[in-house]
């Protein structure tokens, strides 16, 4: 029988854990390039309430979330500083290891999200991006309240978790913009799981909507407005795709692609195609070069999407670099 202090010393040691990686991270700079994008947002945002890169020239090109985060910091304490940064980062993280016992107990039992409250601790990518300035906490966080929300809704059917469902994957969407498709995906899945009752499955999925609505579609009419384009979340997923899939693509490191210059650069022999274009154009415009691209070579879009895949699984490699090389330039 596990005792039922069991949770407190497993979030204890998650604590430990990374207060003990915080010593080494202490005092160390943003370097990786999203890291350098989110605090220019969120610098922008707090002294000057424009969401911009360049100061004058409003962007969409990031999720707003991360960097509003950032920038209620930089509100409370006059400046971000990146050890406080990480130091709430590994709160969020570990009352999300709590939320995910209660997830593992309510759907099993509690031996069951005690180990999934434990394997979330010691899992070394967990571990090592509380110390990045990087959406990865505050995104997973958010997916664990959406994910505990539904389940709550699922065991009560009260409206009010359903709401709660939709407000939460509306955060996660402007946090992390891959996941706006999945509203229509769960709306779908109500109406099907309580066919049934399809009156109340119905109320049931408009508030879903709602919940999401509220979050997602004032940035998504501002971005419509300032580009007299629908952009739902963010414009890089159009460079982004395009990144991953043309011929100069890195195999072993795609995402790497976009420090590449010169005559392999993505965008190089585009310049008449580009100019003139806003970045909501280019997004569009990333989208149709990357699916002309992979259209035109199936075999090795294939073979790209094994290695991604393998990669994506693969983060474990990034902590073992940052030790191995001393720095985390090359992540």
């Amino acid at each position: 029988m596990i005792k039922s202090s069991s949770i407190f010393i497993i979030l204890l040691l998650a604590v430990f854990l990374r207060l003990i990686l915080l010593l080494i991270f202490w005092n160390q700079p943003a370097t990786i390039l999203d890291e350098k994008h989110y605090l220019q947002l969120a610098e922008n945002l707090a002294n000057h309430q424009t969401f911009s890169l360049i100061l004058g020239q409003p962007t969409a090109f990031r999720p707003p979330l991360y960097p509003l985060f950032l920038s209620f910091i930089h509100n409370s304490l006059n400046e971000i500083n990146l050890n406080t940064v990480r130091i709430i980062q590994i709160l969020i993280n570990t009352i999300n290891i709590y939320f995910i016992f209660l997830i593992g107990k309510r759907l099993f039992n509690k031996n069951t999200g005690l180990m999934a409250a434990l394997l979330f601790s010691i899992y070394p990518s967990y571990i090592f991006f509380t110390h990045f300035l990087l959406s990865e906490i505050l995104f997973t966080f958010l997916l664990t309240l959406l994910a505990y929300s539904f389940l709550l809704f699922i065991d009560s059917k009260k409206p009010l978790y359903i709401f709660l469902v939709g407000l939460f994957l509306g955060l996660s969407a402007l946090t992390r913009s891959i996941v706006y498709p999945f509203i229509i995906i769960l709306f779908l899945s109500l109406l099907i799981y309580y066919r049934k009752e399809w009156k109340k499955a119905l109320i049931w999925g408009l508030l879903l909507i709602s919940g999401y609505l509220i979050v997602i579609a004032p940035w998504s009419i501002r971005n419509t407005q300032l580009f007299n384009q629908f952009v739902v979340v963010e414009t890089f997923s159009g460079t982004n795709v395009y990144l991953g899939n043309y011929k100069n693509t890195p195999p072993n490191h795609p995402w790497k692609a976009i420090e590449i210059t010169g005559e392999k650069a993505y965008y190089y022999g585009h310049d008449k195609e580009l100019k003139g274009k806003n970045e909501a154009e280019k997004m569009v415009w990333g989208i149709a070069k990357a699916k002309e691209y992979m259209l035109s070579h199936k075999l090795q879009t294939i073979k790209r999407t094994f290695f991604k895949a393998f990669h994506f699984w693969g983060l474990e490699r990034s902590v073992l670099g940052f030790f191995k090389n001393k720095h985390i330039e090359h992540l």
